[in-house]
């Protein structure tokens, strides 16, 4: 009897052509068990009365409108795959990359300043779900998915099922989720070489032209996280999905845990002359050889701004002084935005195609 295993469960995606067109899904998409959930609501509409038959008012539930979330959470981020995801917060890593070092193939993902529009601001996402021994049954497709919240973690002490390197994702869509019973295309296995908390580094710089030019192995621990809330535009159309979604916000936030031995963020955070100290963050996860000699594989998070939460002082971890900072991004004119992503892998092709 199929039962749902979730041993047996499959994700699958593509990016898409246009948004909510349910592109073919073009990969298998690797994710921890028990670390998807897909909410489809359906708004209530009720009809209550005021009339003298009794305590039970309810009379009739209508439905309203069609809201779809999909949540990710503890994903590995792998070299290879990482920046398939972040396209959905930034169209700029989408296309091929640029090649480096003969095999290399190097992308930055920075947010558009000017457009949250899908295809050219950012990428919108198709997505198929379901446990193949129950796909029989029922499976989900949901097109037109862009991200929400993206979440980065990087941790250098790592163990068991997390990599050190992972990230938590929300994505939203004014499409509706529909039910399937087979999934699309035929899809093979592709390599996945994961992030190492034990491969990162860490720099803490003064201006955004220094990025990565001070080391700091004080700090333990970095998230950064993208946020731009979903705003959806209902107009009459006569049905029960958001006509159109956008984007007309976004914050930057990020933090991190650094072993208080020295007084050098508390310094930076409460500033002098007024002004507190611009804190250029780059942290990233280098691993084996992608090039000929100089291109290893690489994830990394770059973030400017200032230090705007000062933590406790100190906070113990395993009975060692720590501090935890929180940083709030700012436009950074070098950037182009206040924060960047890039990877260096062997992935060739473009990931709004293949």
């Amino acid at each position: 009897m199929a039962t749902g295993l979730e041993a047996l469960g499959s994700l699958r995606g593509a990016i898409e052509a246009a948004e909510g067109d349910a592109t073919e899904p073009t990969r298998l998409l690797y994710i921890p068990p028990a670390s998807i959930s897909i909410t489809q609501t359906k708004e209530n509409i009720e009809d209550r009365r005021q009339w003298a038959k009794g305590f039970d008012g309810l009379v009739n539930v209508y439905p309203g409108m069609e809201d779809v979330t999909v949540t990710l959470t503890g994903v590995p981020m792998s070299f290879e795959d990482a920046g398939f995801w972040w396209c959905m917060w930034a169209k700029s890593g989408s296309a091929a990359g640029s090649v480096i070092d003969t095999s290399g193939y190097e992308r930055t993902w920075t947010p558009s300043q000017t457009s949250s529009v899908v295809g050219t601001g950012v990428e919108s996402l198709h997505l198929q779900y379901g446990a193949t021994d129950l796909l029989g049954t029922v499976g989900w497709s949901i097109p037109g998915l862009v991200g929400e919240n993206l979440s980065l973690h990087f941790r250098k002490r790592a163990s068991g099922t997390d990599t050190g390197v992972t990230m938590d994702m929300t994505f939203r869509t004014a499409s509706a989720a529909s039910q399937i019973t087979a999934f699309d295309g035929s899809l093979s296995d592709r390599t996945q070489t994961m992030a190492l908390g034990q491969q990162l580094l860490a720099y803490v710089d003064t201006t955004s032209g220094g990025l990565g030019g001070t080391a700091d192995t004080s700090i333990t621990e970095f998230d950064l996280n993208w946020n731009r809330p979903a705003i959806f535009h209902d107009g009459m159309d006569g049905t029960a999905t958001h006509t159109t979604m956008h984007r007309g916000y976004a914050e930057v936030t990020g933090s991190f845990l650094r072993q208080f031995s020295d007084k050098t963020e508390l310094d930076a955070y409460i500033g002098t002359d007024d002004a507190k100290t611009l804190r250029a963050i780059r942290v990233e996860a280098v691993g084996g050889l992608v090039g000929s000699s100089t291109a290893y594989n690489t994830i990394r998070a770059d973030v400017v701004g200032k230090l705007t939460d000062p933590g406790t002082i100190p906070e113990l971890v395993d009975g060692l002084w720590y501090q935890r900072f929180g940083i709030t991004g700012h436009y950074d004119a070098t950037v182009g935005a206040s924060s960047e992503l890039y990877t260096l892998n062997d992935v060739s092709a473009a990931y709004d195609t293949a």
